[in-house]
């Protein structure tokens, strides 16, 4: 629709778009068109951290594309004011060796733009932390399996933040079961403060709760337990500031008492305490505060014959489309939307009490919410306090101590030769999925396609080697201060050696006098 589009670029005559290394085909495309022959398009991104294209549309080799377009101006951002001297020049050094040394003659081109980092100018307000403050740490022995090492990091990180008390320090493993053998051994540790985000954040969890409570009791209107229920969950959440305990409590019995559906949908307009119990008296903030409650769950009541993706939409524009410091919680709450509407087209007898059960799932952090990295949740890294998640979901933070897991062959493979977690133990030398997209790829078109292989099998494992080497770069990026490498010779099941590029760094470091011990 050419009139709908010229409407729609006159109202966005400038499109900025973040993390464009990670655009897909279909997101590209969608822009371009917003975009249209005179428009201003400005593109973020960095290649280097492309780390969802093994397992999403997305692709780094789009972006690079749309950097030698013609009419692109392509402007560097090369400073960083993150990390410590150290850690820039080991992350640059990752590069220089992928790009000229790989044994792997086509990740040499695949793998990283050749660009480096550099420190910011003294003049810069964010200034990288002293050298002196910076520690590389690399176990010397390997630990026989990751129980033992998880041991180990749970007992190293609780001792650092127990002296560190001013620093944040994360805990990054490429897989969250590995990161859960941690959970265990912290759960066991008295007094370590520590949050689980392997599979969601806590402000994911409270948007999760709220939606819950209101598709439980929309999905039930006529019961009093899941209205009372609603109303405590969104005063405890302070969606109308700070309501008193007793306000909680005294509200609560009013609503067990009310008639449905005459107190949300009155036959004549009557006031609010002409529609409660003859002896029933609240004072002016409690029926105000009534009020607005019940205006908010006769709206949502009228949603309900919506979509469940809707439904929610408008529960969340309720709840957090006024203020600011809520777009975080909105945009969880989009994509909480489009996780349900996702089971709704696979499952479309579901009804909203079964949607409720699937997000009070996410809320008590049994279901993952893989859709959203940990600042798109809306949230901030927090000083004395041990995190604990996957260096995907690390992608974009930081924090002053970090120690990085299970850095082995399985997990960060360097030829097309060695173990691979696409490889099932029962069918050696295949990899039934990773052949299935690469025939996918090659059936769509040549946008989707790279081509460079006819092996899928191969091109799908040099594909993997690539991305898993910036999944290192983004890892190592996410320490300012200290950083620590381990890994065991079991994964799992599966016998492993240390990763290539960990041998390499360790063998650029020891120039530089790595840390024999843990640091502290």
């Amino acid at each position: 629709d050419p009139s709908f589009a010229a409407n729609l670029r006159q109202r966005w005559p400038y499109i900025l778009e973040d993390e464009a290394q990670d655009s897909s085909p279909l997101q590209e495309s969608i822009l371009r068109l917003l975009c249209g022959a005179d428009g201003h398009w400005v593109r973020m991104g960095d290649p280097n951290q492309a780390i969802n294209a093994t397992f999403t549309a997305a692709d780094p080799r789009f972006f690079r594309r749309f950097l030698e377009e013609p009419r692109v101006r392509r402007m560097t951002l090369p400073e960083s004011g993150r990390c410590a001297r150290p850690i820039l020049e080991m992350a640059n050094a990752l590069v220089r060796w992928a790009s000229h040394e790989h044994p792997e003659r086509t990740i040499r081109e695949m793998a990283f733009e050749p660009q480096e980092i550099i420190p910011t100018t003294p003049e810069d307000p964010q200034q990288n932390p002293p050298s002196e403050e910076c520690h590389i740490y690399f176990r010397a022995e390997p630990f026989d399996k990751v129980d033992d090492e998880a041991h180990f990091v749970a007992h190293a990180a609780a001792h650092y933040i127990k002296r560190h008390s001013d620093h944040a320090v994360a805990i990054l493993c490429p897989a969250a079961w590995q990161g859960a053998k941690v959970i265990e051994e912290f759960k066991r540790l008295p007094n370590v403060p520590y949050e689980d985000l392997l599979r969601t954040t806590p402000e994911a969890r409270n948007v999760a709760r709220l939606l819950a409570a209101a598709c439980r009791y929309v999905g039930d209107p006529t019961q009093p337990r899941p209205l009372v229920a609603l109303f405590r969950e969104l005063a405890a959440a302070g969606c109308w500031g700070e309501v008193p305990t007793g306000q909680v409590r005294t509200l609560s019995a009013v609503l067990r008492s009310v008639a449905f559906p005459e107190f949300f949908f009155p036959k004549a307009a009557l006031a609010l305490s002409e529609r409660l119990p003859a002896n029933i008296s609240l004072s002016p903030e409690e029926e105000a505060l009534l009020g607005r409650f019940a205006a908010l769950v006769s709206r949502w009541l009228r949603a309900s014959e919506l979509p469940v993706a809707q439904m929610l939409l408008a529960i969340g524009q309720d709840l957090f489309g006024e203020r600011d410091e809520d777009l975080g919680a909105l945009a969880i709450c989009h994509t909480l939307a489009l996780k349900m509407r996702t089971l709704a087209q696979i499952h479309p007898e579901m009804r909203l009490l079964e949607y409720a059960g699937e997000l009070e799932a996410i809320a008590q952090n049994r279901r993952t919410l893989q859709e959203l990295a940990l600042p798109d949740a809306a949230y901030l890294t927090k000083p004395g306090v041990i995190v604990v998640t996957t260096m995907h979901k690390a992608k974009g933070l930081e924090w002053d101590a970090v120690y990085l897991m299970c850095v082995d062959s399985l997990e960060f493979p360097a030829t097309v030769d060695d173990p691979s977690r696409d490889e099932p133990y029962y069918m050696p030398g295949r990899a039934p999925a990773l052949e299935a997209r690469k025939h996918l790829e090659r059936a769509a078109d040549e946008a989707f396609y790279a081509g460079e292989s006819a092996d899928v099998i191969a091109q799908g494992r040099l594909e993997t080697i690539a991305e898993r080497l910036r999944l290192l770069y983004v890892a190592i990026t996410r320490a300012r201060r200290n950083l620590a490498f381990t890994w065991s010779r079991h994964n799992g099941s599966r016998p492993v050696g240390p990763a290539l590029a960990l041998e390499v760094l360790r063998s650029w470091a020891g120039a530089l006098s790595p840390e024999e011990e843990p640091w502290h």
